[in-house]
């Protein structure tokens, strides 16, 4: 059953209220005042919150702050009853998350409606969710195998190679033993990378359900973000043999992530700028301190870009035409940095059109 909670201190009103949800068919629960509210909605999880703005001690918009900043109760739809008639309370509401607004006076049917239609608006994105989870798993049973399997096969396919060849009597030279080495090292390194990967991306989707590692995860910081993404940057522009293209541009200045996450971001961001640009195109890696308190990152390249249905598609294990390019890897990486970005309480952009290039902002907090 729906259940929805009502936070109201007139008695005669909460009743009221609480009488015609009843008799639509709604579970309802009651709470007359704030802190009541507050209590009340973590403990039940409702369907659906209706909370009046002025109240003693703990007011409409301070319960919508605090339930907005858990993860259990942030989406849950939040409709306010108000005498109030100005529009900055109405805009201060709406800025917070609020869902919608009924003054007082309200008509039942206006009461009514209202619920119905954040209802049914929160089924749509359940459903939106639930069809993007299918996805997601569709993804699983067929990228994450497939990684693992090439990386296997082409392991095992070198190292027999190998084997046969030395059973022979024509002798090997150290160019072809090294060659057939550096593909087992390469499948070696490609499978340890998306291992990782995936218990990385597990691990961040529990931490942003536990409020309090999430908060001291906010406690690290780096000292000297710059020097991690110099050296991140330089290494991986190494691997690729394109240190020409690389431009890097930096002011530090202590940023509230540790120093391990960052270097991952770095690296899933820039590996993804070389992978999908051709040698000799510019790759920029440039970030700085700014005036509204974050640190902003950036990484440029001019490569093949991505449409904007493959940026709304953003998700673990997508892959973007891999059959068509020819490019290893599941897609994890970007999720990873979207999902590690948000747990330290940044923002994370993508820009990008096809034959164009991509370009990715990131801001973090300052320490």
């Amino acid at each position: 059953m729906t259940s929805i909670l009502v936070i109201e201190d007139d008695p005669l009103l909460r009743d009221q209220i609480v009488d015609l949800l009843t008799y639509a068919g709604y579970q309802v629960f009651q709470a007359q005042d704030g802190r009541g509210g507050i209590r009340m909605a973590r403990a039940n999880q409702p369907d659906l919150i209706i909370c009046d703005v002025m109240m003693p001690h703990v007011d409409g918009f301070e319960v919508l702050s605090d339930l907005q900043s858990s993860p259990s109760t942030a989406t849950t739809p939040f409709i306010f009853l108000t005498a109030l008639t100005d529009r900055t309370d109405m805009r201060r509401g709406m800025n917070l998350g609020a869902d919608d607004y009924l003054p007082k006076p309200f008509r039942p049917n206006d009461l009514l409606n209202a619920v119905k239609t954040q209802l049914l608006k929160r089924q749509r994105l359940t459903e939106e969710y639930e069809a993007r989870m299918t996805a997601l798993r569709t993804n699983i049973t067929t990228a994450l195998p497939h990684e693992i399997r090439s990386s296997i096969e082409s392991i095992v396919s070198s190292t027999n190679n190998l084997l046969a060849m030395s059973g022979t009597q024509t002798m090997l030279s150290a160019e072809r033993v090294n060659s057939v080495l550096r593909i087992v090292q390469r499948s070696a390194h490609r499978l340890e990378h998306v291992a990782e990967n995936y218990l990385l991306y597990a691990r961040l989707e529990s931490i942003a359900t536990d409020e309090q590692r999430m908060a001291e995860l906010r406690t690290e910081y780096t000292a000297d973000p710059a020097t991690t993404l110099y050296n991140t940057a330089w290494e991986k522009a190494r691997q690729y043999q394109r240190q020409r293209d690389l431009e890097t541009a930096f002011s530090d200045s202590p940023v509230a992530i540790s120093a391990s996450s960052l270097e991952k971001i770095a690296f899933e961001l820039v590996d993804n700028a070389l992978k999908f640009s051709e040698p000799g195109t510019r790759i920029i890696v440039a970030a700085e301190a700014g005036d509204d308190g974050c640190y902003h990152i950036l990484i440029r390249d001019y490569g093949r870009g991505m449409t904007a249905e493959h940026l709304s598609s953003i998700g673990a294990y997508v892959r973007f035409e891999n059959t068509l390019y020819e490019r290893v890897g599941t897609g994890l990486g970007l999720s990873i940095v979207k999902r590690m970005v948000a747990v330290y309480g940044g923002t994370f952009e993508i820009d990008s059109a096809p034959g164009e290039g991509t370009e990715a902002r990131i801001r973090l907090p300052l320490a």
